[in-house]
Order: C-alpha cells, then sequence, then structure tokens
C-alpha cells in the first residue's frame, strides 16, 4: 500500500475516512465519462432518514432457526421510480412500477395502522413518509397517463384510491393530503414547454392533456370524498 510521507496510515485509509465524512452523498464524486457526475434524481433519496422498511423471516439461523430481517426499501425508490418513467426497456419499466406500487400501498397501510394524532381532527403533523409522498404523488399522476398499458392500468386505479384515502382522512388539512392536492394541482397547470408556438398543441393533445384530464377528475373525486 502505498504511503504519504509523514501519514501514519496508507492513502486507501485516507480515502475512506474521506469517503466516510462525505457519508451518502459520496457517489456525487464519481464521474460517468462524460464529465458529468454520476449523481441525479434517480440517485438522491427521498428522504435524509431510513423511513420505509419491511420486515422478512427467512431460514438460516444457527440450528435452523429462523432469522427476522429488517430490510430498507428508501434507496430503491428514486431510482424504481426513474426506471418505471424511463426505461425503454419494457420487463425493467413493469417490475420498476410493481415495486413502487407495492411500496406505495406499505406506507399507506403503516400509516392507517398508526396511531391517531393526539390533536383530532386539527392534528397538521406530517407522518413519517410525508417527505416521500411529496416526490411520491407526481410520480404516481406521470405513471397513471403512462403509454405502457400494466403501468397505466396499476397507477391509474391507485391515483383514485390515494385521491379516496387521503380527503377522507379525519385531521383535517392533513400534510400528506396537501402533498397530494399539490401534485393534483400542479398536473392541471401542466408541464413548462421549451417551445411557444407548439404550447397549445401539446395543451390540447399528448401526455400533457392525459394528465390534466386525470388530475381534473382527481380533483372532483378529492371534492367527493372529502
Amino acid at each position: 500500500v502505498a504511503r504519504l510521507p509523514g501519514e501514519g496510515g496508507g492513502v486507501d485509509n485516507r480515502v475512506a475516512r474521506l469517503l466516510g465524512k462525505i457519508g451518502g452523498a459520496a457517489h456525487a464524486l464519481v464521474d460517468d465519462g462524460e464529465g458529468k457526475s454520476a449523481y441525479d434524481d434517480s440517485a438522491a433519496l427521498w428522504d435524509p432518514r431510513a423511513r420505509v422498511s419491511l420486515d422478512l423471516t427467512v431460514s438460516g439461523g444457527a440450528n435452523g432457526s429462523a432469522v427476522r430481517l429488517t430490510l430498507w426499501l428508501d434507496a430503491m425508490l428514486p431510482r424504481a421510480a426513474s426506471l418505471a418513467l424511463t426505461s425503454p426497456d419494457r420487463p425493467s419499466k413493469v417490475a420498476a412500477a410493481e415495486f413502487l406500487h407495492a411500496a406505495t400501498l406499505l406506507m399507506v397501510g403503516h400509516n392507517a395502522r398508526a396511531a391517531a394524532p393526539r390533536g383530532g381532527d386539527y392534528a397538521r403533523e406530517p407522518t413519517k413518509f410525508h417527505h416521500i409522498y411529496r416526490r411520491l404523488f407526481p410520480v404516481v399522476i406521470e405513471l397513471a397517463v403512462d403509454p405502457e398499458p400494466v403501468t397505466r392500468t396499476l397507477f391509474s386505479s391507485l391515483a383514485y384510491q390515494l385521491a379516496r384515502w387521503f380527503t377522507r382522512n379525519q385531521a383535517r388539512e392533513a400534510a400528506e393530503t396537501v402533498a397530494l392536492l399539490d401534485a393534483i394541482t400542479e398536473g392541471l397547470a401542466g408541464g413548462p414547454t421549451s417551445d411557444a408556438n407548439n404550447a397549445a398543441a401539446e395543451r390540447a393533445s399528448g401526455p400533457t392533456a392525459q394528465r390534466r384530464e386525470l388530475c381534473a377528475k382527481l380533483a372532483a373525486e378529492c371534492l367527493k370524498w372529502s
């Protein structure tokens, strides 16, 4: 191992300590070969703290006993969302969409089993999944109008289920409900276009129109169930 003069440890130890101090953002230092950082939205955690977990019981312990494991899914969520939205490989896209769908149901189920807030109907404290929901709900809406049929079927149903579930929340103006309404409002407004001459055409047809139509129906569903 190469050593620098006056240093008690090798170069590899110094690099390891540096990366350890940087923590979870260390991958931002890696170059993709084209002068760009490998760090992108699919690598950024939606919440700096680990929130989404799945408890598993597997065999293989001492004397054939079962072992209880906790699988953390947070690092997989942004990558799964990126694959579900943009992957050209259909099996990968569908698998990522199914994982994201299951993870969403897992989080909603965890919150449903949680104790009611002490503030009653006026409680507005966000749940532990609030930051994840902020990033997840716009993805759900995008996937609900995806051209891939399996993905569209999964998430169009999920979008309506989420609208009904969160708008009938007993807590008035709950943070998660507001996050969903924000995503619906942004979908109604439509995304920005780079060419002003094509803006009207894009609003009238294509993914933007489909997204706006879906968000209009979701807004009506929220009013119906609130």
